[in-house]
């Protein structure tokens, strides 16, 4: 039975056992013991820390053994004996061949181990050779650490090292003629190590990373699918029996309690940002103080907003119970904007709901600024105070920012799951919070009223490799991020209003205008019959938007399961442009440009300074085929009018990026049919966070050079 390894198993191996023997060497410990099996009584810290050191191999076996039906106790007999400079193993000729690929990066390793032939004899003969190698291992070792407690155990109970006396390989230690004829505790003095090893055990690398993302992840993002369900279906009711805050966050809640099932509860997570929750409309003022004071709200939906009006917006806020990270997210009840149908003068258009996208995104493009900034600077309070002053740059041409309540924090998870402020000039190998929070927004049709706050939040990874530059030597970082939580959606809405649902209506007649030939005049032919493409968003950070689209002659409509459907009449469009990226094995990207009045009509996450509304399509997609046999040809250049669709060989600068994220998405998806997949093609298990993290032994010292990896 064989298990395939990471590719940076050999690397991580390695830097794990070093961080150990650092450890011992800072603590003046002259070796930690570590005893696996009955020999410990299958003491929970010694299992922590052999998974950690032989990078989860007792997890991942165990799970092969039981789905075959086999015995697990051929792991029973390892002893590892660490030192601040070599390694002595006891173990069976059958798990050595098991555990020789982790030993195999290690370092002057000494193994004692018997042959198999000897390994057939009796039991006693087994056990006589266990406890010698053992007395030999430890003959020159005064101070022994211990890992007793696993990371859940700590702070229970205080440790007794008369516990550890009471081992079989312990008591056996005394035994005449076999062990020294004294106690262990008499020869060795005795410590617990682990608070010591669960700060080092607690670091991320290549392989925790690559098990984080391959698993941890994957779960949390379809809980947090969940939510985004829980809406859809009580919108479908017209949300006819209720719907409050905790019925949005109840997928998250479950799955975060039934994470937690065993661990006690610290004071510490009375916390903002260490449980999941849900607050709605004018709830979501002073989130945080509401939080930490665990004030219970049940706020409806259809009552939360000013002066007890349907809600516009929700934040809401997810927690990976095992791991810690977490993530915020503000969504929308309503749209702020939507372009009138073909044909009529309604203008759909909220205040207050443009007032709060506007905020939200500010709240984003900073968090994401911020980010990529500490990534290069590794200052926080500069940081900090920077994105505060952005937030400010954002808003204050649309609202009196003097009353704006702003909380940024960059933050740390801790090995115990606290969190704490990043400290300047350190990155330690753990998850980071980067969060902005913009409280007290100003209504715009109610003076002086409050519509609340918005949030936004991501975790994520950092490695950095200090260097110094050759020529003059000055020091630099080079770093590589990973946002754990870029799955998430970072904008969603759900139009819910009764003035959305009558507009809603009128397009609906254009979308099943067949049945109806007298609007036919006013929409012209149809040319792409409702299929499924994407709204790619002018911004960087936005996922695309899966829609149908209905193309006609003279209008484009654009349909939404969740905001609706909108309207782009043709006599608002400047031109179209289609880039099919070199070929129908990837996207084509349809880019409308419109008139400055239509674009102001579009919601706040489509609305950009170009002008754009682009829209991608799948190769060999029926969309994709429509287009060439139908559109082009109605959408040719005509006498008197200078729209015209056109083929185009490039895309404008501020699209490439885009592209290139959703084309590489695509090929991921043909590659991996069945994985989870990125939207900003990050390519797990490669990736360059993990050649990044994978390539560098965690060091202070600085590179000379880049050329690591």
């Amino acid at each position: 039975m064989s298990r395939k390894l990471s590719k940076h198993s050999e690397n991580v191996s390695f830097q794990r056992l070093k961080n150990v023997q650092k450890l011992l060497k800072d603590n003046s410990i002259d070796c930690l013991l570590c005893i696996q099996g009955i020999d410990s009584w299958y003491n929970e810290g010694m299992q922590e820390f052999a998974n950690y050191l032989l990078l989860d191999f007792f997890d991942s076996y165990r799970q092969d053994l039981l789905s075959t039906g086999s015995e697990d106790d051929i792991l029973d007999d390892l002893v590892l004996c660490i030192k601040t400079d070599s390694v002595d193993i006891c173990c069976n000729p059958i798990n050595y061949r098991l555990f020789l690929p982790y030993f195999a990066a290690w370092p002057n390793f000494r193994v004692f181990c018997l042959s198999e032939s000897q390994y057939g004899n009796q039991e006693s003969v087994l056990e006589e050779f266990k406890v010698k190698s053992f007395v030999s291992m430890l003959s020159k070792c005064k101070h022994v650490a211990v890992p007793y407690f696993s990371k859940s155990q700590l702070g229970e109970s205080t440790f007794d090292k008369m516990k550890v006396e009471k081992w079989p390989l312990i008591q056996a230690y005394a035994l005449e003629g076999y062990g020294r004829g004294i106690f262990f505790t008499l020869v060795h003095d005795v410590i617990d190590a682990s608070l010591l090893l669960s700060e080092i055990s607690g670091r991320f690398d290549a392989v925790s990373t690559e098990k984080l993302i391959s698993e941890q992840l994957l779960i949390f993002e379809s809980q947090w699918e969940g939510l985004g369900k829980a809406v859809d279906v009580a919108r479908l009711n017209k949300f006819a029996d209720g719907f409050t805050d905790a019925d949005v966050i109840e997928s998250l809640h479950t799955y975060y309690r039934h994470g937690t099932v065993g661990v006690e509860p610290r004071q510490e997570e009375a916390c903002f940002w260490l449980k999941p929750f849900c607050f709605m409309g004018l709830h979501t003022q002073d989130i945080v103080k509401r939080n930490q004071a665990g004030q219970p709200i049940r706020a409806d939906i259809l009552t939360a907003g000013l002066s007890s009006t349907q809600a516009l917006h929700m934040i809401c806020h997810g927690v990976a119970p095992k791991s810690g990270f977490m993530c915020t997210r503000t969504y929308f009840f309503d749209s702020s904007a939507l372009p009138p149908p073909v044909g009529s003068e309604v203008e759909y258009r909220k205040p207050d709901v443009e007032q709060l996208s506007r905020a939200y995104k500010a709240a984003i493009e900073v968090t994401l600024k911020s980010i990529d900034e500490y990534s290069t600077s590794l200052q926080h309070s500069q940081v900090t105070e920077k994105a505060k002053k952005n937030v400010v740059s954002k808003l204050q041409k649309f609202m009196d920012c003097r009353k704006l309540e702003l909380e940024v924090k960059l933050e740390t998870k801790l090995f115990d799951g606290r969190l704490e402020s990043a400290v300047d000039g350190k990155a330690p190998h753990t998850i980071f919070v980067m969060s902005v929070i913009i409280n007290n927004i100003p209504s715009c049709t109610a003076t002086g009223k409050s519509l609340g706050a918005v949030a936004f939040s991501e975790s994520f990874l950092l490695s950095t490799i200090k260097y110094e530059k050759v020529v003059g030597g000055v020091p630099g970082i080079h770093s590589e991020v990973l946002i754990l939580t870029q799955n998430v959606p970072r904008w969603q809405t759900w139009n819910i209003s009764s003035e959305f649902e009558e507009l809603s209506s009128t397009v609906e007649q254009f979308i099943d205008y067949k049945s109806q030939d007298n609007l036919s005049d006013s929409i012209g032919e149809f040319l792409v019959d409702g299929q499924p493409i994407d709204i790619i968003s002018p911004y960087a950070w936005m996922q695309p938007i899966p829609c149908r689209l209905f193309l006609y002659s003279e209008a484009v409509i654009v349909a939404n399961d969740s905001f609706g459907t909108f309207t782009l009449a043709k006599e608002s469009l400047k031109s179209a442009h289609f880039y099919d990226g070199g070929g129908r094995s990837v996207p084509a990207f349809v880019t409308f440009y419109t008139s400055l009045d239509l674009q102001t009509k579009l919601p706040t996450q489509l609305q950009n300074t170009s002008r754009m509304v682009v829209i991608s399509i799948s190769p060999r997609s029926k969309a994709y085929k429509q287009f060439f046999e139908q559109v082009f040809e109605a959408w040719k250049r005509q006498e008197g009018s200078d729209f015209a669709l056109s083929m185009e060989e490039t895309l404008p600068e501020s699209l490439k990026a885009i592209y290139e994220k959703v084309a590489a998405s695509f090929k991921l998806k043909l590659s991996r049919p069945l994985s989870k997949v990125s939207y900003h093609g990050t390519s797990y298990p490669e990736g360059q966070l993990l050649n990044h993290t994978g390539s560098v032994f965690f060091s202070s010292i600085p590179y000379t050079n880049l050329h690591v990896y």
